[in-house]
């Protein structure tokens, strides 16, 4: 297993989507900084940076919007370059399960990316055969994301899910009357399990090719 996972770990590590990540890191803080200069030219004058707010900034940009997009991007790029470039037979030739390359495949995302939910579109890469299904599923995603990010109901989006429960945390309010946090936990772990299992009985009973 540890071979498998070090050659998927090769094969992002010689594409373009590491470089998404990393432009990635680098575009939060960016966007963070520039609201915060902004508005303080807008708004106060007098008001100066604070490095709090800053990280705050960069945190939500990055859980709310960039984090879910970008890291989609990684789990769907894990399947279509298989289809892309051909290289499922290739790897069915070696004498290796297909449950353990796919293992392998969710072992290195979660290693990646820590987050459950990113899982449904590996799954979704893997049923369709490419990444146009997966993709316009995210831009929906990131659609409702926006909408639902100031309302009570953001805390059964699994998307937001991660924001919210930092932001619980931080303010110690974890108990304090929040019936929908974990009914959004619920949901992400059904949208795990539901993912992962559908992705061996996919790999396991019919023709990927």
């Amino acid at each position: 297993m540890f071979n498998i996972i070090f050659c998927e770990w090769l094969k992002l590590k010689h594409s373009k989507v590491m470089r998404i990540l990393i432009l990635e890191s680098m575009i939060c803080p960016i966007l963070a900084l520039s609201g915060s200069f902004f508005r303080n030219i807008t708004l106060d004058n007098e008001r100066s940076f604070d490095l709090f707010t800053l990280y705050d900034n960069a945190i939500m940009f990055l859980m709310l919007l960039f984090g879910s997009m970008v890291l989609a991007i990684v789990a769907i790029s894990l399947i279509t370059r298989e289809y892309n470039e051909q290289t499922w037979k290739t790897i069915f030739v070696v004498p290796v399960s297909r449950i353990r390359v796919l293992i392998g495949k969710f072992l290195i995302l979660f290693l990646l990316v820590i987050h459950p939910v990113i899982t449904p579109f590996l799954y979704l890469a893997l049923r369709t055969k490419g990444g146009l299904v997966p993709f316009s599923i995210l831009a929906g995603i990131i659609l409702v994301n926006v909408v639902l990010s100031n309302t009570s109901f953001a805390k059964i989006d699994p998307w937001l899910l991660p924001y919210h429960l930092l932001y619980l945390s931080r303010y110690e309010k974890i108990n304090q009357g929040n019936d929908f946090l974990f009914i959004g936990i619920g949901i992400t772990g059904i949208l795990f399990i539901g993912s992962f299992l559908g992705s061996i009985l996919r790999i396991y009973r019919e023709d990927i090719y």
